[in-house]
């Protein structure tokens, strides 16, 4: 199955990667400014996500100078660093997604991961960059109001022969939305779940182990237990 059809709708965006990755722009540099734009985006990155989002649809005035210099630091890329613009991208992307502005949150995701595709096979990864595994995760969780079933397809599309997604990116919010799934008694919803933690390894100590939960469900519903 080719990436065009495990992410439908994404022709437009495989060509735009096609662009990219012929454009020969992948080598250019950071001058001091950006440097300095760049590592003030990734630490307000982290204190903008700990504050509350504003009342209804608009943007907290933290949350509009974030967004502000997110885009000015794009504008200034133009179409060089494909790395840094996907890692500005994403911050966006996090950002709608913190407002729950799921369709514009949805496509700077799909844009940040052309540019990461767009990326040679060996490039130093961009930091604060996640892997695109990850990304791929994110995305699905936009997909909320087409309900639990949609969100599942797309992470269950996501290919299990490359990179996988990390923990520290998206295994929390995975482990607590499966235990969701499972208390409100969504059980073959929160089989699915279990098994992408455990495709993935998307546990650790403090969460329960993924077999042995899918095992559990499995009674709870009649059926015998691997």
């Amino acid at each position: 199955m080719t990436s065009i059809q495990r992410f439908p709708g994404s022709f437009g965006l495989y060509l735009a990667c096609l662009v990219l990755c012929v454009s020969g722009e992948a080598g250019a540099r950071l001058n001091e400014e950006q440097k300095t734009q760049y590592s003030r985006l990734r630490r307000e990155y982290f204190v903008a996500l700990a504050l509350p989002p504003g009342r209804g649809r608009s943007l907290r005035k933290e949350h509009r100078r974030f967004r502000k210099r997110i885009e000015v630091f794009l504008k200034s890329l133009g179409e060089t660093e494909p790395g840094h613009r996907a890692a500005a991208t994403f911050y966006r992307a996090q950002l709608f997604y913190h407002y729950k502005a799921w369709e514009r949150a949805r496509k700077d995701y799909d844009s940040c991961l052309v540019l990461c595709e767009s990326l040679a096979a060996d490039a130093v990864r961009t930091p604060g960059l996640p892997p695109a595994a990850s990304i791929r995760f994110l995305r699905a969780f936009t997909f909320r109001s087409e309900g639990v079933s949609a969100i599942l397809d797309q992470l269950e599309a996501i290919p299990r022969d490359g990179a996988k997604p990390k923990y520290v990116d998206v295994g929390e919010r995975i482990n607590r939305w499966a235990e969701a799934l499972a208390d409100s008694e969504k059980i073959p919803d929160a089989i699915r779940a279990y098994e992408l933690i455990k495709v993935f390894d998307l546990w650790e100590d403090e969460h329960e182990n993924p077999k042995r939960k899918i095992d559990l469900l499995k009674l709870r519903q009649g059926e015998p237990a691997e």
